[in-house]
């Protein structure tokens, strides 16, 4: 997958791609902020879950430069699993398969008119509208 609406980012993203993707988010997105970089391998984001001050979804990025380290993939992949999961509206916790399948379908369904409701199921939204909460 290299293309998405503009809430989804691929699951195949890397380094520079989840960061562009991310501060692209926290510029337009209420609730997305950048923490920082938090140690010499990882940026911080979070996203402030509506209607909740104590909770957030944490996501960990990879710094550049840390392409060869073995768990370079698997943070990267786990880091497009959460905005993907949070631009669905569930929780981030979800199955991987599950939320590959939705993004899928939104994917599949986004600029189809005769889809429309099911591009609104599989977001949890109402045509036109963003997801109202994240669990």
């Amino acid at each position: 997958m290299t293309s998405a609406p503009p809430e989804f980012v691929p699951f195949d993203a890397g380094h520079q791609q989840l960061m562009d993707h991310l501060d692209d988010l926290v510029a337009k997105v209420p609730g997305w902020y950048h923490v920082g970089r938090v140690s010499a391998y990882l940026h911080l984001y979070r996203y402030q879950l509506a209607g909740s001050e104590r909770r957030s979804v944490s996501v960990e990025v990879p710094a550049g430069g840390t392409e060869d380290f073995a768990d370079y993939r698997p943070f990267c992949a786990e880091a497009a699993h959460r905005i993907n999961a949070v631009a669905l509206g569930i929780p981030h916790e979800t199955m991987h398969e599950a939320v590959h399948r939705l993004v899928r379908i939104a994917w599949r369904c986004e600029d189809d008119a005769d889809h429309a409701d099911i591009y609104a199921m599989a977001t949890g939204r109402q045509a036109g509208s963003p997801p109202d909460r994240v669990t």
